[in-house]
């Protein structure tokens, strides 16, 4: 009996110490290496690049030095293609796009996606895509050639702070609040410059914390005060950074009625205590300041200020709907306002995942614009990938990332991606997106790699 209990035990061990890591340790070490070598060198060459061809070269030289082939389309695509160890294997395509500049996210998808491909042995053909982006465009997609698209399976790489597969993507859409300016010069009183800085800003797909609006913000508060009779005028207000990131600061000079300076600057003192309570802890860099400044020589007229606060306090700004499971189906963020002496702009950018979210904010839109008078300018709708459910390839790559130690959720993303336009091209494309980040970096590669070995072997 003490000799099988013994046998157990040790066949118990040789299972648990096999299952800790299904590849060999020199080659896991290897995956390890390469990706954040590839990822640093990627950093550095992109901080001071002017162009993707900087970040194209250096792929090309990996491409020469693994024996790879690759095939460059104009300035916005670049193909490297593995070739298999057997001519009947799977084709995988994995792709990411590049961008230059500070920002890392790309460079992370980009060494993930390489180091998984250097270093996965007895594959398919296993094609690598990098295509260039702008802020919210992709150019080139229609330079993709159709062979990367009909691989067997498809997987786009794309930044995410928490592990993440996706099987849709949002329809995007920026509408634009404009009205003509009146002017007046302003009474007797006092001017002010209201400030909120410092905020952490950072894209309007991320929900993963709260946000609060400066423009909002801001807007609100004068709402408010009118609302208590503080008598008060708008010279200028500028807010946002671009149109799909979340403000990080906004600014507004007025002019305070001098009865009603005192009411005035109590408001604010308790709009700033509240701002302190509800976000200090998120928002730690972030300023809320009143101070006296030159009095300008016009303000806009009381109709002006009126319909403008009004617009600010009534959009809606964040989420927007959610499903009937509580789930956020449609965002809306007023990313940008700018007062000059000719128009009043608000820029609002709006991101559904459901079908007929884009149409139903518009519809919203139109009356807004109406009963607040001002004209409304909507963009070109951006596509929408919709999310259909789980697919085999989503559940084998979801397994594959448990056994590396990384638990994905499945869902939808509110980001624009590249997938619905791949779709329209090929609408048979069997594709996931994988929500990446370099923390995890070797845990991702490796997960690659065991997924094209896999395909190889079925």
């Amino acid at each position: 009996m003490k000799r099988n209990v013994t046998l157990i035990c040790i066949l118990s061990f040789l299972i648990l110490f096999s299952s800790c890591d299904p590849l060999p340790e020199e080659q896991s070490a290897k995956i390890k290496d390469d990706t954040y070598t590839i990822y640093e060198d990627l950093r550095t060459l992109g901080a001071t690049a002017t162009s993707n061809q900087v970040l194209f070269d250096y792929i090309i030289d990996l491409a020469k030095a693994e024996d790879w082939e690759y095939e460059q389309y104009g300035e916005d695509v670049l193909m490297v293609k593995k070739e298999g160890s057997q001519a009947e294997g799977n084709t995988t395509a994995l792709h990411c796009n590049l961008f230059p500049g500070a920002k890392r996210v790309s460079y992370q998808s980009a060494a993930i996606l390489l180091g998984a491909l250097i270093n996965a042995n007895n594959t398919g053909d296993a094609i690598a895509l990098f295509t260039r982006k702008e802020e919210l465009n992709y150019p080139g997609t229609e330079k993709v050639p159709e062979d990367a698209l009909s691989a067997q399976s498809f997987i786009h790489l794309t930044y995410t702070k928490k592990p993440k597969i996706y099987l849709g993507s949002a329809a995007t859409q920026l509408h634009v609040f404009a009205k003509d300016t009146h002017w007046e010069e302003p009474s007797s009183g006092v001017a002010y410059q209201l400030s909120m800085e410092g905020l952490s800003g950072g894209d309007s797909y991320d929900r993963s914390k709260k946000h609060p609006n400066p423009i909002i913000y801001l807007g609100k508060f004068l709402q408010h005060c009118r609302k208590q009779n503080i008598h008060l005028r708008i010279a200028s207000m500028d807010g946002g950074e671009a149109i799909n990131r979340y403000p990080e600061s906004g600014k507004v000079v007025l002019v305070v009625e001098e009865a009603s300076k005192k009411k005035f600057l109590s408001k604010f003192e308790n709009s700033e205590k509240n701002f302190k309570e509800k976000y200090n802890n998120a928002e730690d860099q972030a300023q809320y300041t009143l101070e006296e400044t030159t009095m300008p020589q016009q303000v806009l007229t009381s109709e002006d200020t009126t319909d403008f606060l009004s617009l600010l306090y009534i959009i809606e700004d964040g989420v927007y709907a959610k499903s009937k499971d509580g789930e956020n189906t449609i965002l809306s963020t007023m990313s940008l306002v700018n007062i000059n002496d000719t128009q009043i702009v608000a820029k609002t950018f709006v991101r559904s995942i459901v079908p007929e979210g884009l149409s139903d904010v518009n519809n919203d839109f139109i009356a807004l614009s109406q009963l607040s008078d001002y004209e409304l300018i909507s963009d070109d709708p951006s596509q929408l990938w919709e999310n259909k459910g789980k697919t085999p390839l989503s559940k084998d790559f979801k397994a594959i990332l448990k056994d590396n130690g990384l638990t994905a959720t499945t869902t939808s993303s509110f980001k624009k991606t590249e997938m619905p336009l791949f779709l329209e091209i090929n609408p048979q494309l069997n594709g996931i997106a994988l929500g990446v980040n370099i923390e995890n970096g070797f845990e991702f590669s490796k997960s690659l790699v065991l997924f094209l070995e896999k395909e190889n072997q079925e």
